[in-house]
């Protein structure tokens, strides 16, 4: 009976070092992954024995992979796309407020002439007040000085 040597290629078991290699990860995160059950793995012997992982599982984990980077991508996409759409709403409500701010700074610059303007006519009448006054006691002195004079 002659043995032919099985082709390494044609196993349907892989070592840890060799599952690490197929997922371009390292060995320790290869065990890590299975104690936590993300990938399946059988122990061989007692103690420290090796694990063997069916190229199937090896498969599926990347299928996995792909399809949660596909779901992140995705979600990622969708938070983007309401991210925009929240700051689009806040930057229309900015713009509203600042409308209203315009509004209210031209209605109290108006405020402010109108009271300006009231201000300056009553200067102006109390001016003319001290005037009138000053020229009235003038008036009246240069009377009482005609008055002694005569």
């Amino acid at each position: 009976m002659c043995i032919i040597p099985q082709d390494p290629d044609m196993t349907e078991e892989l070592t840890i070092k060799e599952a690490a290699e197929a997922l371009g990860i390292s060995h320790d995160t290869v065990r890590r992954m299975i104690r936590d059950g993300r990938i399946k793995a059988e122990k061989r012997g007692s103690g420290r024995g090796k694990y063997t992982i069916q190229k199937s599982e090896i498969s599926t984990f990347r299928t996995t992979r792909e399809v949660v980077t596909i779901n992140r991508q995705i979600d990622v996409t969708e938070f983007m796309r309401q991210q925009n759409l929240e700051l689009k709403k806040e930057l229309q409500e900015l713009r509203e407020a600042v409308k209203m701010l315009a509004i209210e700074v031209a209605a109290l610059r108006r405020d402010e002439d109108a009271q300006m303007q009231v201000t300056a006519e009553h200067v102006k009448s109390e001016v003319r007040d001290q005037e009138e006054l000053s020229l009235w006691r003038r008036l009246k002195a240069k009377l009482k000085w005609r008055k002694k004079r005569d």
